[in-house]
């Protein structure tokens, strides 16, 4: 809890909607200036609220895919001290944030969170969804412990699985789930699957049942599809494609 009074505002109670090793976002909570603290009780209602709030935020990535507006295709640096405030930043930095976050560049949570992760572990990764539906790859290191405790950190285009990543973990599904889907995307066969992992076919056929009902998609080939068209086909250039693969105009 913070006893900071920013814009008026008295208490705030923070909730981070963490699911199993990722944290996917912060619920925040203010009270009145001059209003009483929160309270223990107050603190067990967040922590029930913040399990459904989680699912519903990870599910929410899941709407929509990426856009196909003009974005940075290079990354950018940007350098915070302890406090979040940032003390130099390169236009593509800029670029990057803005799209992060409606107001100043400079405060959007993606940011403070690497970065605060970074001061305290020395290095930090995340990945972030912009405004418009894209994906941003954060990577923040400590400087150094000095007084100021400078954090550089680079945004950035994600690598090509990372998208993936982020997607199966917002579907719910367990890392040994996520590691069968991923071949399944590479185009291995049940048995090409259970011989690359030591498992028997009978178990991945178990573990795809278990995807689909997670996914809600009945098949490989609609699971493939709903990643690749949804959050991958866009990045191959302007317009859509037909059922048959051609560009289409107008």
């Amino acid at each position: 809890m913070d006893g900071g009074e920013p814009q008026g505002l008295g208490d705030e109670l923070r909730v981070a909607l963490r699911d199993g090793p990722h944290v996917w976002g912060l619920l925040v909570m203010c009270g009145e200036h001059g209003a009483a603290p929160f309270t223990d009780a107050d603190e067990a209602v967040a922590a029930r609220l913040g399990r459904p709030a989680t699912a519903a935020l990870r599910r929410s990535l899941l709407l929509s895919g990426v856009d196909t507006g003009t974005v940075p295709d290079a990354p950018g640096l940007v350098v915070v001290d302890r406090e979040g405030r940032a003390r130099s930043m390169s236009p593509t930095a800029r670029t990057w944030l803005e799209l992060l976050q409606d107001g100043t560049p400079e405060h959007a949570r993606p940011l403070r969170a690497v970065a605060a992760a970074a001061l305290s572990s020395g290095m930090a990764r995340s990945r972030a969804l912009t405004r418009s539906g894209r994906w941003v790859a954060l990577q923040a290191w400590s400087m150094g412990q000095g007084e100021e405790g400078l954090v550089a950190v680079s945004l950035s285009p994600p690598e090509p699985g990372e998208p993936t990543a982020v997607i199966l973990g917002a579907y719910g599904l367990s890392e040994r789930e996520r590691q069968i889907t991923q071949h399944v995307m590479r185009g291995h066969s049940t048995t090409q699957i259970a011989g690359r992992m030591n498992i028997s076919p009978h178990t991945v056929q178990d573990h795809l049942k278990s995807v689909f009902a997670k996914t809600g998609l009945g098949s490989r080939r609609a699971l493939v599809a709903d990643i690749f068209f949804r959050h991958y086909l866009p990045h191959f250039g302007e317009g859509p494609l037909s059922t048959d693969g051609r560009r289409l105009v107008g």
